[in-house]
């Protein structure tokens, strides 16, 4: 407990032997002040108004004031320090930590997917899903791609070599233009063909030279 003041003249039987306790003495020790309110004594905070008070009564009880007039003085005081007249002082309870007039917020420990306390809180999405929405740019870390694609999200690459799941064809504006080399030839009549050429390079060179041995040379 942290000082109180006492408003009445209380007895108390202390180590053995009575011990009368004035009004408007203070008391700080936590034992002593368990005594006094076991013997009928009442204690209140040591606010502004109440150490006031105990001051006039130590000269009004020089000049002869009873105790009954003292305590009177003292429950007036207080009184007036609980209708608004004087901060709260003394320790603080409930959600609040340390003592008055300055008390700090206890940490309060957090629930959901909110994990730890007020104080040092974590955020665990696992298997939540209220979450929806996308974070921020700035706030996704890059994640590693699979299959086809390399790379991570922040700088990913394309591979479609061997991926039999690729299918379709690109739109014309997305293809590069293929040497002729390259690109495969099926006859549509393979009897037109004395062994059918495998590109369109050697159908249209096996064509020219064929025009060109009929006697058109060079082929216009």
């Amino acid at each position: 407990m942290s000082t109180q003041i006492l408003l009445n003249t209380t007895t108390v039987n202390l180590h053995g032997s009575p011990r009368r306790f004035l009004v408007g003495e203070s008391i700080s020790d936590t034992g002593t002040q368990t005594l006094i309110t076991a013997a009928g004594g009442v204690l209140v905070p040591n606010t502004a108004s109440a150490v006031t008070a105990a001051e006039f009564v130590v000269t009004a009880r020089t000049r002869g004031a009873t105790d009954l007039e003292l305590s009177m003085l003292m429950v007036a005081a207080v009184a007036a320090s609980y209708a608004g007249g004087d901060p709260p002082i003394g320790p603080a309870g409930g959600g609040l930590g340390g003592s008055y007039p300055n008390p700090s917020v206890n940490p309060v420990t957090m629930g959901g997917a909110v994990g730890g306390t007020s104080a040092a809180s974590t955020l665990d999405l696992t298997g939540n899903a209220a979450i929806t929405g996308d974070l921020p740019a700035a706030n996704q870390a890059a994640q590693t791609m699979g299959g086809a694609i390399g790379g991570t999200t922040a700088a990913s690459t394309l591979d479609f070599t061997g991926n039999a799941a690729v299918t379709g064809v690109l739109p014309a504006a997305n293809q590069a233009a293929q040497d002729a080399s390259v690109v495969t030839y099926t006859p549509a009549t393979p009897a037109d063909w004395s062994g059918s050429p495998a590109t369109v390079q050697a159908a249209i060179d096996r064509m020219a030279a064929v025009v060109s041995a009929s006697g058109s040379s060079p082929i216009p």
